[in-house]
């Protein structure tokens, strides 16, 4: 199963918030399968993908994101 999480970074923070994302990520040691970074007006969903539930939920509650899952 895949499990997604979404966040919304303003544009004005993208470039700050992938720094931010990828320090967490290698500070607990986490790997995403995949990245994704929808722009709509004034703000983008950095949506992220992961084989392992607990992770996915972890980065979600760090980074304050919507959890979604989605059978593969």
């Amino acid at each position: 199963m895949l499990h997604i999480v979404e966040i919304a970074v303003s544009d004005y923070e993208l470039r700050d918030q992938k720094s931010k994302i990828q320090r967490w990520l290698d500070r607990n040691c986490f790997q995403p399968i995949g990245f994704r970074f929808l722009s709509r007006t004034g703000v983008t969903i950095c949506r992220v993908d992961f084989e392992v539930e607990s992770e996915a939920k972890a980065f979600s509650e760090a980074f304050g994101g919507c959890f979604l899952s989605a059978a593969v």
